[in-house]
């Protein structure tokens, strides 16, 4: 069985990146596309990525909806993704209103900055790259099954970094110092979906997806 997979995250400089090979930790490390993640793992045979990818037409995603009711009382960890049509925005204002139009929630801030690295990653899961959606805080729930500490603060890091020893990955030095730590840990999870995933061990939120939600692969997988 071919266990190479890796967990990417945003960050302002580009992704975040853990490689697993047989469930150890081969990388970590920064890239500045996907196509460069991938380029030093060739073969690699799931990739786990914290954006999502897979939009709607018209009106909300179901999978948000799912994964916010998921890691409650975190439920501000979970943007609503809008409608595919809002990715052509040229400015916040535009894709508002775009939302709007096709139905979908509109953007915030926060969101529409991320444009670029989500029309990046419809691209990459266009050309054929083993890529599935995952959230953080979903993956980090499922595996220590309780609510953790804020990502961004000593205690929900030290939290996740038992968490992710525990389950047998230990990241050391990154190759990358511009790297945040919130950004790695997200990485390490969402590798560690990636492995599931690839062990036939993953599960999916929604928990029973639609056809058209499993062929558009509009899913969070943990």
């Amino acid at each position: 069985m071919n266990e190479l997979v890796l967990g990417l995250d945003g960050y302002p400089n580009g992704w975040a990146c853990v490689a697993l090979i047989d469930g150890e930790v081969r990388a970590a490390f920064g890239a500045r596309t996907i196509t460069e993640a991938v380029g030093r793992f060739p073969g690699v045979a799931a990739i786990g990525i914290d954006m999502p990818f897979a939009l709607t037409a018209f009106g909300p995603r179901a999978v948000d909806r799912h994964a916010r009711s998921f890691v409650r009382p975190r439920t501000s960890s979970v943007f609503s993704v809008p409608p595919e049509p809002t990715l052509a925005a040229s400015s916040h204002a535009e894709a508002v209103t775009i939302a709007r139009v096709h139905g979908g929630p509109a953007p915030s801030a926060q969101c529409y900055g991320l444009f670029p690295k989500i029309r990046e990653a419809g691209e990459a899961a266009r050309a054929g790259l083993p890529l599935y959606e995952v959230h953080p805080e979903v993956s980090f729930r499922a595996l220590g099954g309780v609510v953790l500490a804020r990502k961004r603060s000593w205690n929900g890091q030290r939290a996740r970094l038992n968490l992710l020893e525990e389950a047998g990955i230990h990241l050391g030095i990154c190759e990358g110092d511009d790297i945040p730590a919130d950004d790695l840990l997200d990485a390490a999870i969402a590798a560690w979906s990636a492995r599931r995933i690839v062990r036939g061990e993953a599960l999916t939120l929604p928990a029973t997806p639609t056809d058209q939600e499993r062929a558009a692969n509009m899913l969070v997988w943990y």
